[in-house]
């Protein structure tokens, strides 16, 4: 942008980017407002909604006798050694593993945060439910954030399961992919994380999925990705004005006008061990539904 830009200049510029709301209701970026939608509307009452994955945790006890939990379970050895360590050495503890499905991965717990003041920035109060806890059809007619990936989240899988963009485990390459694999024209798109020579991941996906509610007036939004860096990092681009009026500038070149009301985004990311450091467009998919 130029060092002197007129006055009037200003004030376009300002009309465009920002959207006076009712009084008591923060001004929010126009990009944001469109693409959130019914989510940041009035009495929009979200929800951003954590898959939890069923995990196996490590606890300690000092007796040597695993707890009578019907999940409990011991440890090798060698396991118990590397927890040890990661502690900075527990004394004559012992360790035992645990079935749980009430610990969020790190990159959603990140999503969920990022969500939530998105959110709160545009006067929104979000419930954060865990997905683990829902009740059958408990998020039927709200406007949900929902974050997680279709190998642990069965909302996320449902919804995938119809639209282009998915994430699947690739037997081939022995990891997680996410691709279009009926695509309406040219050949499918995969999109493969990469690695290092000490096979750590230097470079992963997320994937943004928009959709409108079954009953019109509410909207879905499904972070998934590969590791919980995918989730996180889809939601940042989902959180940047600027990027989203990019995404809208590659609709309109394709004859929308709007942005539509259906549509999946696939973001690329660098890691920093399971955190995305950055975030950036690779693909767009709009769906048919």
């Amino acid at each position: 942008m130029g060092v002197i830009l007129a006055a009037t200049a200003l004030a376009v510029a300002a009309a465009t980017m920002w959207v006076t709301r009712a009084p008591g209701r923060p001004a929010v970026d126009a990009a944001l407002l469109e693409a959130w939608g019914p989510l940041l509307g009035p009495e929009a009452n979200p929800v951003v909604c954590i898959a939890t994955p069923a995990v196996m945790i490590l606890k300690s006890y000092r007796d040597g006798t695993v707890p009578p939990q019907p999940h409990a379970m011991p440890v090798p050895e060698e396991v118990a050694a590397w927890y040890a360590e990661q502690r900075g050495g527990i004394g004559d503890r012992k360790v035992y593993m645990q079935t749980t499905v009430n610990d969020a991965l790190l990159g959603d717990a990140m999503a969920a945060a990022t969500a939530v003041r998105v959110l709160a920035g545009a006067g929104e109060t979000a419930a954060v439910l865990p997905e683990a806890g829902l009740r059958p059809l408990a998020l039927r007619g709200r406007n949900v954030v929902l974050i997680g990936s279709p190998g642990y989240s069965k909302y996320a899988a449902r919804i995938l399961a119809n639209m282009p963009f998915s994430v699947y485990y690739d037997a081939a390459k022995e990891q997680e992919v996410i691709a279009d694999r009926a695509p309406e024209s040219g050949p499918a798109r995969e999109f493969v994380p990469k690695m290092d020579a000490k096979g750590q991941l230097q470079e992963a996906y997320g994937l943004l999925t928009v959709i409108p509610g079954q009953d019109g007036r509410t909207r879905t939004v499904v972070l998934s990705g590969i590791t919980s860096a995918g989730p996180q990092a889809a939601m940042e681009y989902f959180a940047s004005a600027a990027s989203l009026r990019d995404l809208k500038a590659r609709f309109a070149r394709e004859g929308y006008k709007t942005m539509p009301a259906a549509y999946q985004v696939v973001v690329r990311c660098g890691l920093d061990g399971t955190l995305a450091l950055n975030w950036a467009y690779a693909a767009h998919a709009v769906a048919r539904r």
